[in-house]
């Protein structure tokens, strides 16, 4: 049964789609407060590249930290939004999947 999942003989029922998109949609906000914490105090070590973005998230001048908020739940948003057209399509796709199968006869 897991070999017909692997190799789209079976498809996977938007019922199922839907506890996978719920499911990242909660985990996301926990896993970005989790990362956030862990920036916050001190237990991840950036890239060179990045770090100056994870100084502001260490340092306590309101104004920047205001801003990085902003920033931070406006990518937040803009993953969720994301993660949702992702699982519609899905559903879309595994709907008119099923629906040209079962118009050919199961070709």
């Amino acid at each position: 049964m897991v070999v017909d999942f692997a190799l789209f003989r079976r498809y996977i029922s938007p019922a199922v789609l839907v506890g996978i998109y719920y499911a990242g949609a909660i985990a996301m906000p926990v896993v970005l407060s989790i990362g956030y914490r862990m920036i916050l105090h001190g237990r991840y070590s950036p890239t060179t590249a990045i770090a100056p973005l994870f100084d502001l998230l260490r340092e306590s001048a309101g104004g920047s930290r205001v801003r990085l908020g902003v920033a931070i739940a406006l990518l937040l948003l803009l993953a969720e939004t994301g993660w949702r057209m992702a699982a519609e399509f899905m559903v879309v796709y595994f709907e008119i999947a099923g629906r040209l199968e079962h118009a050919c006869g199961g070709c």
